[in-house]
C-alpha cells in the first residue's frame, strides 16, 4: 500500500476515536489546524497506539505548521509563552501561571465545536498546557474600574503597590554591564591609543570604580574600532571582574554574548576571541568548559614569544575556586612576572595563600597591594581580618576594616567577611550591642555567612534573624560556588532562594541545570518554566529547556519551546542551533543541517553549531561535510572533547 493511502484512526484527549483517514488527510487536516499534536494515532485497524508527534512525517507538518502560524506575535507589553509539560508529572503542580479556564481534565469528555454541515473538534487546552501572563496590570486596571468612590481607588492602589513591593523582595544597588554599538562611525587606531592607556590604567588597579572606568574606556574603543580584538579580551575581563556587582540577567549575558562574537568574527581561534568565550563560560557556570578551553590555550600557546597572559590567570582563577590553592599560586604567579603591573593576580595569590594558612605570606602580600594602590578595599579588609584574627591586633585590625568599610567598592561576600569581623572584635570588648550590629550587617550582604547569621541568633534571637534583610546577587555567587565544587544540592538550593528573593531569571535557569544532573528531571522542568516566566528574553531558557524536552523524547513540546523563543528574538543563534539539536537528537540528520545552517548564518564561529553540523553529517554518512565542520571546531577550540570526537569519527 502506498504511504499516501494508508489509512489511520485518531483518538484525541477525551478518549473520542475519528477516521480512518489515509496519510494525506491527515496531513490536511493538521495543515487546517483541526490536530494539535496531542492525539494519538493508529494504523487502521489494528495499530498500536503511538502520540501523533512521534511519527516522522507528522511531525515535520505539526512542525511546519507551528513555525508558521502567522496569528501568534510577541507583544512589547505581555508575553503569552504556552509549553506542553510531560505527560508524567502529576506528582509536581506549577503554581505561577493561571491556567486557562477551558482547561480539560485527562478522560473527561469536552463538547465539540459545531460547524454546519460538518464536525469539527475544538482544540483543548491540557493541564500540561502552561500559560504564563503577567496578570498584574490586568488587575489593578479591574480593580480601578470596580471600584465606587475615590477613596477606594486610593486606597486599593495603594494596598497593590504595597503588595508588589513587598514580593520584589529587598532593593539592592547593582549596575549593568554595557554593550559596544555596532553603527558607530569607525575611526584611525592611532586616535584611540588615549582611550585605551586610560582604560588599561584603570583596570589595573583592580577596583570595582576602576573596573566600571575601564568598561566605559574599552567599550569606546571598540566601538570605534570594530577590528581590535585585543581591547574585545580586556572588555570581557572587565566584565568578569563587574559580574558580582551586575543584575546578572539576559539583559547582561547577553552584552557579554555581544562580544564573544564581535571577537570571534575578527580572530577565530585566537587567543583574544578565547579570552571572551572563556568568560562568558565562567559567568554562565560552566566552569569545567571554561577549564577545558583555558588548558587547551595554555597547551597550544605555552611556547609563543608572548605568552597568553590572560590565561596564566585564568588558569589560576578557576583552580582556586576548585580550592585547588597550591596549583593556583603558580599560575598566578607566572602572571604576575608577565605583568607585574596588574593588581588582581596578587590578590588571589594572597587569598589563596590564607586558605593554606600561611598568613605571614599573605599579609606580606596585602601590604604590598596596599603600597600600591592604597584605595585597594579588598585587600584592606583581608589585611584587617589577618591583623585581629592571627595576627592578635585587635586595633590594628579594627583600624583597616573601618576604613575599608566606609565605601562598598569590593564583592558583598568580601564586605560581609569585613562587617563580621568588626563584629568579633567588638565582642571581644563585651559590647555586645555593637557587636549584633555589625552581625546584621555582615548576614544582611550575605545570607549564607553561617558565622554571622549564628551570631545574630546568639545575640538577638530568631526574631531579629527574620527582620534583617538580606541582598539577593549573593544567593547567586554563592550557588556558584557550590556547582563549581559540584555540589549541585547546595547549589539548588541557593540558586532557588535567589530566585525566590529577586525573580532572578538566571538563578532559576541554574537551579534546573543542577536539578537536572540529579536526575530531578521534572522538578528542572518547571523551574525552566519559571525562568521563562520571570525573563522572556532569556533565550538560553527556551533551550535548554527544548533540549531537555527532546531528551524525554517529548519533541513537539521541544519545537513549540523554540518557536515561542523564535518569536521573542528572530535573529538568535542559538534558538536555530537548539532546533538543530533537537532534530539531531530525533535522528532527522536532514533537518538539524538545515538548522545549523541557519545558525551559522548568524554566528559562523559557533562551535557548538559546529559539532551539531558534523554529528548530522555523520548521521547522513557525509564524512566529507563532517570533516569540514569538525576540523573547523577544532581550529576555534582545539580542545573541546566533543569537537575531537566528531573530528576523529569524520576521519575514520
Amino acid at each position: 500500500m502506498e504511504e499516501g493511502n494508508r489509512r489511520w484512526i485518531i483518538r484525541d484527549a477525551s478518549g473520542q476515536i475519528d477516521g480512518p483517514f489515509t496519510t494525506e488527510k491527515v496531513l490536511y487536516k493538521i495543515g487546517r489546524g483541526e490536530f494539535s499534536g496531542e492525539e494519538f494515532i493508529a494504523h487502521y485497524p489494528n495499530g498500536k497506539w503511538i502520540p501523533i508527534s512521534q511519527d516522522p512525517q507528522f511531525y515535520d507538518k505539526l512542525l511546519e505548521i507551528l513555525s508558521d502560524d502567522p496569528n501568534v506575535e510577541a507583544s512589547e507589553d505581555t508575553h503569552v509563552l504556552e509549553f506542553t509539560r510531560p505527560h508524567h508529572t502529576s506528582e509536581h503542580k506549577l503554581s505561577e501561571g493561571p491556567v486557562s479556564e477551558a482547561t480539560t481534565e485527562p478522560g473527561a469528555k469536552a463538547e465539540p465545536e459545531k460547524t454546519p454541515g460538518k464536525r469539527k473538534k475544538k482544540r483543548r487546552d491540557r493541564p500540561e498546557d502552561i500559560e504564563l501572563i503577567d496578570v498584574r496590570p490586568q488587575l489593578i486596571r479591574a480593580v480601578i474600574k470596580k471600584a465606587k468612590w475615590p477613596i477606594v481607588v486610593t486606597v486599593c492602589g495603594v494596598g497593590l503597590a504595597a503588595i508588589l513591593l513587598v514580593n520584589s523582595g529587598p532593593r539592592e544597588e547593582r549596575l549593568r554591564l554595557t554593550a559596544p554599538q555596532r553603527n558607530q562611525t569607525q575611526v584611525a587606531p592611532e586616535t584611540l591609543k588615549g582611550r585605551i592607556h586610560q582604560g588599561v590604567a584603570e583596570f589595573l588597579r583592580d577596583t570595582q570604580s576602576g573596573y566600571q572606568r575601564a568598561q566605559n574606556e574599552f567599550v569606546f574603543v571598540v566601538e570605534r574600532n570594530h577590528k581590535n580584538a585585543e581591547v574585545m579580551a580586556l572588555l570581557c575581563m572587565t566584565y568578569l571582574q563587574l559580574w558580582p556587582y551586575a543584575y546578572q540577567d539576559s539583559a547582561d549575558s547577553k552584552v557579554i554574548g555581544t562580544v564573544v562574537q564581535m571577537s570571534s568574527a575578527i580572530d577565530p581561534g585566537g587567543t583574544h576571541s578565547a579570552t571572551c568565550r572563556a568568560v562568558d563560560l565562567a559567568v554562565r557556570a560552566r566552569f569545567q568548559e571554561a577549564k577545558s578551553l583555558v588548558e587547551s590555550v595554555l597547551d597550544s600557546r605555552a611556547n609563543d614569544s608572548q605568552p597568553p597572559i590572560m590565561f596564566y590567570f585564568l588558569k589560576g582563577y578557576l583552580l582556586e575556586g576548585f580550592n585547588e590553592h597550591g596549583a593556583a599560586i603558580g599560575y598566578l604567579q607566572s602572571a604576575q612576572k608577565l605583568w607585574p603591573q596588574w593588581v588582581l593576580p596578587f590578590v588571589l595569590e594572597a587569598h589563596a595563600l590564607t586558605k593554606l594558612e600561611r598568613y605571614n605570606d599573605a599579609g606580606n602580600l596585602y601590604r604590598n597591594i596596599l603600597r600600591t594602590n592604597p584605595a585597594h578595599t579588598v585587600a584592606r579588609i583581608e589585611l584587617g581580618i589577618l591583623e585581629y584574627k592571627f595576627f592578635n591586633r585587635n586595633e590594628q585590625g579594627q583600624a583597616y576594616l573601618k576604613q575599608a568599610l566606609e565605601n562598598d567598592d569590593a564583592p558583598k561576600t568580601i564586605l560581609s567577611r569585613g562587617f563580621f569581623g568588626l563584629a568579633e572584635i567588638a565582642l571581644k570588648r563585651q559590647d555586645q550591642s555593637l557587636a549584633l550590629k555589625y552581625a546584621q550587617r555582615s548576614y544582611s550582604l550575605n545570607s549564607s555567612n553561617t558565622e554571622a547569621k549564628n551570631l545574630v541568633v546568639r545575640l538577638g534571637g530568631i526574631e531579629i534573624l527574620k527582620k534583617t534583610k538580606t541582598k539577593c546577587s549573593q544567593l547567586t555567587f554563592e550557588g556558584d560556588q557550590f556547582f563549581r565544587e559540584t555540589d549541585y544540592h547546595a547549589a539548588q538550593a541557593h540558586y532557588k532562594a535567589a530566585f525566590e528573593c529577586d525573580q532572578n531569571a538566571l538563578a532559576a535557569l541554574k537551579a534546573a541545570q543542577c536539578l537536572w544532573k540529579l536526575s530531578f528531571s521534572t522538578e528542572a522542568i518547571e523551574w525552566l518554566t519559571r525562568a521563562i516566566k520571570a525573563d522572556p528574553k532569556l533565550i538560553e531558557a527556551y533551550v535548554t529547556l527544548a533540549d531537555y524536552q527532546a531528551q524525554r523524547y517529548n519533541f513537539l513540546a521541544a519545537a513549540r519551546v523554540l518557536d515561542s523563543a523564535k518569536r521573542m528574538n528572530p535573529k538568535s543563534h542559538e534558538v536555530y542551533r537548539g532546533f538543530a539539536l533537537v532534530e539531531l537528537r530525533r535522528n532527522n540528520g536532514k533537518g538539524a543541517i538545515m538548522f545549523g545552517k541557519k545558525a551559522l548564518e548568524l554566528y559562523e564561529n559557533d562551535v557548538e553549531t559546529l559539532i551539531i553540523l558534523a554529528q548530522a553529517s555523520i548521521l547522513m554518512k557525509d564524512y566529507k561535510m563532517a570533516f569540514n565542520y569538525s576540523s573547523k571546531a577544532v581550529e576555534i577550540d582545539v580542545n573541546h572533547r566533543k569537537a575531537q570526537i566528531a573530528y576523529a569519527e569524520s576521519l575514520s
